[in-house]
């Protein structure tokens, strides 16, 4: 049983994390992991999704959106940058917020975005997390945020968000406002691969998990140390139907993303049921975890030491998609957000 960080490290190279998309979503390679085949592995792209899934299959999606969350402004009265990282909308226009640089910010301050909206820090959370509020005549809506905030790429991309980041750092089939971060596996589909899919007779269905920063953090070196950030989820009971279902009559459940995965697992019941459910989840997957939910998994590359890592790591074996990485990596794939994905079939 493997439950330090240290387990799941790996050399991953600058140059492999991908900084930029691809032209096209489809073009990502996708690396096929049977899980039914000690050593097999097939080398294809996502453009080829459907002939690796059969009639019956049930794909799940992770219908949330990105918001556009960084913020950066001036402190009142020194002209001090600060930025300010939206987490958790708690009320009308107050929201839980990393602000840097968290160790000059404190209660009482005040923030400039633009002459018509400013923040004040209204408490100090644990560590950089603050409690802020808007001070304005009108509600930081959506549409606010989109003008005034830029998009929340991950740490690891060194650049400047681009206008393009607000179209691909984005799922086709975004609709429900509230991630801080996209679910990445989902990046690489397109409305003609989705239908293709659903004319195999492959049964799509969506769920919704706001994914948070926590998808950055480092982990303690212990993992049964490690506290999750919460994240808000919703199982519906069309979708929960669907799963259980499938899941009788011996059909796959194949999550987009390792947030449908943590979603579903979180929606689990009695007799290993999911049921409609919604709320916040903390859940850490790592081995020798048991699924519960999820059959197969469509996800990323993703960093050494990381909580996604662990979790695909207790769908595969910590030896194998180590073993695996080191094969894409030797094969020139591209890691990480931007980067190209893995398929672990059932």
């Amino acid at each position: 049983m493997s439950t330090k960080s240290s387990d799941f490290d790996y050399i991953l190279p600058e140059s492999s994390i991908a900084q930029y998309p691809l032209e096209h979503r489809d073009q990502s390679r996708m690396m096929v992991l049977p899980l039914f085949s000690k050593t097999g592995l097939i080398h294809s792209t996502v453009k080829y999704l459907t002939d690796f899934l059969v009639s019956g299959d049930v794909l799940v999606i992770n219908s949330t959106k990105v918001i556009s969350a960084r913020l950066w402004g001036t402190k009142i009265p020194t002209g001090a940058k600060c930025e300010i990282f939206l987490v958790e909308r708690i009320g009308e226009n107050q929201w839980k917020a990393l602000v840097r640089p968290s160790r000059r910010i404190h209660r009482g301050n005040f923030i400039e975005i633009n002459p018509q909206i400013k923040v004040e820090v209204i408490s100090r959370e644990q560590g950089a997390f603050r409690k802020i509020r808007f001070l304005s005549e009108f509600e930081i809506t959506q549409k606010i945020l989109s003008e005034i905030g830029n998009v929340p790429l991950p740490p690891y991309i060194k650049r400047k968000p681009d206008d393009f980041d607000k179209k691909r750092y984005q799922t086709v089939y975004a609709s429900v406002p509230g991630a801080v971060a996209a679910p990445t596996a989902g990046l690489h589909l397109t409305r003609e691969i989705l239908e293709n899919v659903k004319e195999k007779g492959v049964i799509i269905t969506e769920l919704l998990l706001h994914v948070g920063p926590g998808t950055f953090a480092p982990l303690s070196e212990d993992l049964t140390d490690h506290k999750m950030h919460r994240e808000y989820y919703q199982v519906n009971e069309e979708t929960a139907e669907i799963i259980n279902r499938a899941k009788k009559e011996n059909r796959r459940i194949i999550a987009v993303g390792t947030t449908s995965v943590r979603a579903l697992e979180s929606a689990v019941g009695e007799e290993n049921k999911v049921v409609e459910s919604s709320g916040w989840t903390d859940i850490f997957i790592y081995p020798p975890y048991k699924f519960k939910a999820v059959d197969g998994l469509m996800t990323n590359f993703h960093l050494p030491r990381s909580s996604l890592i662990c979790l695909v790591a207790a769908l595969t074996g910590r030896e194998r998609i180590l073993h695996s990485y080191k094969i894409a990596l030797d094969r020139g794939y591209r890691f990480a957000s931007y980067g190209d994905c893995m398929l672990i079939l059932p």
